[in-house]
């Protein structure tokens, strides 16, 4: 796993320019010991940190946002980690991010970049998991020396079965599937493309269908990034 190159604050600031993102600051957290949380031991420094966090928050537009770590936003717990609705809860949300990171790998994912984020106005199309996250139309396109090399929708309806109450769940998630606008597809290849020339190498890079377009919302070395099998493909 490349921690390094996977981290938002390295390809971000190569990138933000270039293609439509969600508005993004960023929080450096080198010295915080996050780990110490969930022994329920005091943190040095865990107070500034989360002040940082609320003016980084404020720089974006204040909440609801969405905010995450480099590495993940542990998203399928939406309600208790990335999607922030009140302020006063985040040091909760901080350390469920925490909790979810130092058990989403061997040996735990890095959390030293912490990350506000602008909360997107997406269209839902039906919620999932055990945060009631939604589940929006979202593209993944694996791109190596700027040729793109695999096109797939980001959800596959493996990964909800089993975690969706909705009985037509099915039946939505084949809409969000769907790509057959060639204009559309160009035009997201054509930017995955530009990002590639500014970040060398086998990426993948995830985009978000919104009210207002499409926008880049998040990308990874493509051998640490799942791929699956699609008519897209």
């Amino acid at each position: 796993m490349n921690y390094k190159k996977n981290d938002l604050k390295y390809w971000y600031p190569k990138i933000k320019d270039i293609v439509p993102t969600p508005k993004t600051e960023i929080v450096g957290a080198d010295d915080i010991e996050f780990i110490k949380m969930l022994d329920d031991k005091p943190v040095e420094g865990l107070k500034n940190f989360i002040d940082k966090m609320k003016i980084a928050i404020n720089k974006i537009g204040g909440i609801p946002c969405f905010i995450r770590t480099g590495q993940t936003s542990g998203k399928h717990d939406w309600e208790n980690t990335c999607y922030l609705a009140d302020i006063k809860k985040l040091g909760k949300h901080i350390f469920k991010l925490v909790e979810f990171s130092f058990m989403a790998d061997l040996f735990g994912l890095p959390v030293n970049t912490w990350v506000a984020r602008e909360l997107l106005p997406t269209k839902p199309l039906f919620k999932a998991f055990w945060g009631n996250m939604p589940i929006t139309r979202e593209l993944r396109l694996f791109v190596d020396n700027e040729k793109i090399m695999h096109r797939q929708p980001y959800w596959p309806a493996e990964a909800i079965e089993g975690y969706c109450k909705e009985k037509d769940w099915r039946d939505k998630i084949y809409e969000i599937q769907r790509f057959d606008n060639v204009d559309e597809m160009r035009k997201l290849e054509k930017m995955t493309i530009e990002i590639n020339k500014s970040v060398p190498g086998y990426w993948s890079v995830d985009w978000l269908d919104t009210k207002n377009g499409w926008y880049m919302i998040d990308m990874a070395v493509g051998e640490d990034s799942y791929k699956w099998d699609c008519k897209i493909a």
